[in-house]
């Protein structure tokens, strides 16, 4: 209930104006149809008694004037309110868009390399303020449209009480089936993430520009677009899956309420208690009884299933936003020229590795002194720059810069003492025999490239062994 307060209170507090439209337009939507109920029952009589010459025309136009103004309030509602819920987008987009971009300006670095965190970053940033604007709109829905339930029945315990229970009890099924829908539909995007997000590189490798010349010398379009068939058809078949457990429960509830539906019918045709309903009492019931079984099983289902993923929504967007972030320290100039870095047992792993990259590393580099970090690939080069510059802050050990703490420099002052040009490459969406003879792509088609020999020299003969086929 506290994340369904929270997607209230970001909707007014970024579209005060859109909220509040929202709330009337659907209060008038579902409680008009409660109060159409004795209109049209009014109208059918008076027609009747017309009909039986026992009938006054004026009040017979005064009922017909009455339906005719609260249909045309009903259908100015939901025509607004398509233009209400766009505008109210914008603004949460305007404002709550701005507000994820600071967020991540400062996030720490660490963030950027782990899989996970960067899954549900993606997740978060997909079209957030639609979610939070849909979500608000879902539960102010599912909550006008449990008014209107409340509003038909009881306008039904007036003529049998049992018949009114009947009517909210219908809805209870419904309810929790959708709720267990909307948190299965959720877990199963979160699953489809990974697969959305290679399906989405092997689009930019097929259609960019920049591999256009390997994908006609190595001819690999085929192989890739078969790659992204597979990542593709997993993404929908889990969408799919999660969708269809709770289809058909659903729609076997709906069933029971056509079958409840009836007998409610049977019911108020009977006479209770010596009381007869009037026909056009009947008649208005019964109309609103097929138009509340088309919400119950229709648009509830939807608002709930909707409203639980908004909610989970905002489960994410909390774990995002308590991401650490890179400390906002007051900057000063630098006056200091000479500046001496000396590390003192330094040992560093990377987050969720227990492997240490660095273990125990001291050196001193003095100023006016020219340096080369040379070591094989995954020696740790790269990391000690990284954290020389204040990139990743959790390690053990000292890094000193002229006796201070690297960690006590504001991320400015870091900008100021290094400048840093990080190494490039381009991987390419090829076979690693391929990514081998690119280097001499006149003898693809013979065999005088030892590629096995290659491998040995490079050290990586059994890391391609472990990896797929």
């Amino acid at each position: 209930m506290n994340r369904i307060m929270q997607l209230c209170k970001q909707t007014y507090r970024y579209s005060p104006i859109g909220t509040i439209s929202i709330i009337i337009q659907k209060i008038i939507e579902d409680l008009i149809p409660v109060i159409s109920v004795y209109i049209v029952a009014e109208l059918v009589n008076q027609v009747i008694a017309m009909a039986s010459g026992s009938g006054n025309k004026s009040t017979l136009l005064f009922w017909l004037t009455i339906m005719f103004v609260t249909e045309g309030v009903n259908w100015l509602s939901k025509e607004m309110i398509q233009y209400i819920k766009g505008k109210a987008i914008v603004q949460v987009r305007i404002k709550f868009g701005s507000e994820l971009l600071k967020k991540i300006a400062v996030l720490k670095y660490e963030y950027f390399e782990d899989n996970k965190a960067r899954d549900l970053v993606n997740r978060v940033f997909e079209k957030g303020e639609e979610k939070i604007v849909n979500g608000f709109y879902q539960f102010v829905s599912f909550v006008a449209s449990g008014l209107r339930v409340v509003g038909i029945a009881m306008v039904v315990y007036a003529q049998n009480q049992y018949a009114a229970l009947a009517i909210i009890l219908l809805d209870i099924p419904i309810v929790l089936l959708s709720i267990r829908n909307g948190t299965a539909s959720f877990k199963a995007n979160q699953e489809a993430t990974e697969c959305r997000r290679k399906y989405q590189y092997l689009e930019e490798v097929m259609l960019s520009r920049e591999a256009a010349n390997e994908r006609n010398i190595f001819g690999s379009f085929p192989k890739l677009s078969n790659k992204w068939s597979k990542e593709f058809d997993k993404a929908k078949k889990l969408e799919m899956a999660a969708f269809l457990q709770y289809f058909i429960p659903i729609r076997v509830s709906a069933l029971a309420q056509i079958a409840g539906i009836v007998i409610i019918m049977i019911v108020l045709a009977l006479p209770t208690n010596g009381n007869v309903i009037s026909a056009g009492l009947f008649m208005s019931v019964t109309g609103n009884l097929i138009q509340l079984f088309k919400v119950q099983t229709g648009q509830m289902p939807f608002c709930v299933s909707e409203l639980v993923k908004s909610v989970n929504y905002q489960k994410e967007l909390e774990e995002f936003l308590s991401y650490k972030e890179i400390p906002q320290m007051s900057a000063s100039m630098l006056k200091e020229k000479n500046m001496t870095i000396e590390c003192k047992n330094l040992t560093f792993s990377y987050p969720n590795s227990s492997r240490k990259v660095l273990d125990g590393v001291n050196l001193t580099i003095e100023p006016w002194k020219n340096y080369a970090f040379v070591g094989a690939n995954g020696s740790g080069k790269t990391t000690l720059v990284k954290l020389l510059t204040g990139i990743y802050t959790e390690y053990e050990g000292s890094i000193l810069i002229n006796g201070k703490e690297v960690r006590e420099y504001s991320p400015m002052e870091l900008h100021h003492i290094f400048s840093v040009v990080f190494q490039d490459f381009s991987r390419y969406g090829i076979y690693v025999r391929d990514n081998i003879l690119i280097g001499d792509v006149e003898k693809i088609e013979d065999n005088t490239i030892e590629i096995e020999s290659i491998l040995h020299q490079l050290a990586l003969w059994d890391k391609v062994h472990q990896l797929p086929q």
